[in-house]
Parts: structure tokens; C-alpha cells; sequence
């Protein structure tokens, strides 16, 4: 069993702010050559799907550890948010894991 070492919440803010800097690679892509954001699909739902498989693990791990505050719980419904709206509006085909699905309801 491998413990979380840096805090949830220090995870979901970094990834808050690595989502916030690719939408703003995304809108910069659109407004040169919106064709060019279709042959990066695959791999921003890539990218995506990892950060959704990694924010998932340390999620449960902080969990079983009792690390799982109210705070980390806003931070990562935050993070989900931003990713989906980024998806939704980026690549609107993708369909986020059941896991973070079930955190933002």
C-alpha cells in the first residue's frame, strides 16, 4: 500500500492550476487554427483520463489514510468542475469515470 505523501489538497490545486493553464493553450489553439484543437482530441482526452485515474487514487487513498476533510472535498469538486467544463467545451465527446461523475453530483 503506498500513502499519499503531499496533501489532496495540495493535489486538486495543482491540478486546478495545470487544467486552468491548458484551457488557455486550448483558446490560444482555436483562435489561430480551430482545425488543429481536432488533431490534439485524443490526446487531451489522454491526458484527461490519467489526471481523472490519478485524482480518483488519491482520493481513496486520502480517504482509508482519514486525511479527507471538508476542504479537500471542495478542492477536488472544484478540480472537477474545471476539468469537465474544459472537456465540455474542448472535446465534447468525452465521458468523465464513473468516480468523478459520482463527486460532482
Amino acid at each position: 500500500m503506498i500513502w499519499p505523501v503531499v496533501p489532496l489538497g495540495v493535489i486538486a490545486s495543482a491540478g486546478m492550476d495545470h487544467w486552468r493553464r491548458v484551457s488557455e493553450v486550448l483558446e490560444g489553439i482555436v483562435a489561430a487554427d480551430s482545425e488543429l484543437l481536432a488533431e490534439l482530441g485524443s490526446s487531451l482526452e489522454a491526458m484527461a483520463r490519467r489526471w481523472e485515474f490519478y485524482l480518483t487514487r488519491m482520493v481513496v487513498l486520502s480517504q482509508r489514510a482519514g486525511d479527507y476533510d471538508a476542504d479537500d472535498c471542495e478542492l477536488v469538486e472544484a478540480c472537477d468542475r474545471l476539468l469537465l467544463s474544459i472537456m465540455a467545451r474542448f472535446e465534447p465527446g468525452y465521458k468523465l469515470l464513473p468516480a468523478t461523475t459520482m463527486r460532482l453530483l
